[in-house]
């Protein structure tokens, strides 16, 4: 089963769209273009929403499976991609719709998406920060416009955390989340950040820990952990080599260093 892990990270460095436009998709957009692609494949695409954010825009998900894609089904692993949860990132959510498309549409064509599409549910989340991502605006890479929520909150450090208590207010969007996550038990998740290209692995941080001083904070499943994030960067065209000053050794890092 792990290959087939491997296999679900590798696919996003290779995807290329056939029906989307080259552009950043509005909220509505994405709306439109996951209804109609779940009526389009209803046998293996359930178009539905976790919940709304502050200004009550659905966060919407697209399970994605070779059959009953709108069911839990019994030892079928759930799995989850997420993007644009800090507004002004929006590029991973473009990255999440063109793997929707090219799993939709070529897994007759590609015995690795076939494979995937057999023995999993894949469940998308393009876009957890709507609100943040319409207040963002495009080629403004220096400011942190629309980076948080509508409340101001960044929703990346809003969930409960092992080491230390969070005393920011969970968010209306950070709420849905946890609900989901409690709802489908994922075995693996992965979220898509902007701002540097690597490979970030858990754990964020450590006990005790103070941000300043950087310092490899492992989980049980390090060698997992690690080995799921050589296998992505090293089968990325740039990754591996790092980027102008943010080299990381491998394109990957612990995340708390």
């Amino acid at each position: 089963m792990i290959e087939i892990f491997f296999l679900f990270f590798l696919i996003t460095n290779f995807v290329q769209a056939n029906i989307l436009d080259q552009k950043y998709h509005s909220h509505e957009e994405i709306t439109n273009l996951l209804k109609d692609l779940s009526v389009k494949y209803p046998n293996k695409a359930h178009f539905y929403s976790i919940g709304k954010s502050i200004k009550g825009k659905d966060l919407w998900v697209l399970a994605l499976a070779d059959s009953k894609p709108d069911e839990h089904v019994l030892l079928r692993p759930e799995v989850k991609y997420v993007a644009n949860i800090h507004g002004n990132e929006a590029v991973g959510k473009e990255i999440l719709l063109k793997l929707i498309d090219y799993m939709l549409l070529n897994q007759n064509n590609d015995s690795d998406v076939d494979l995937i599409m057999k023995n999993m549910r894949v469940h998308i989340m393009p876009l957890m920060n709507p609100d943040g991502y319409e207040q963002s605006t495009m080629g403004d890479c220096d400011s942190i416009k629309g980076r948080a929520n509508y409340a101001g909150f960044d929703l990346n450090r809003n969930f409960p955390e092992l080491f230390r208590k969070n005393r920011n207010k969970i968010q209306t969007e950070t709420e849905a989340v946890l609900k989901w996550m409690e709802k489908n038990k994922f075995i693996l998740s992965g979220s898509f950040h902007g701002g540097a290209l690597v490979a970030n692995y858990p754990f964020d941080n450590y006990f005790n820990s103070v941000w300043y001083v950087p310092k490899k904070s492992s989980t049980n499943d390090d060698d997992v952990f690690k080995n799921l994030a050589l296998t992505y960067s090293q089968n990325h065209p740039k990754m591996k080599m790092g980027c102008q000053d943010q080299a990381f050794p491998d394109g990957i890092t612990n995340g708390d260093i």
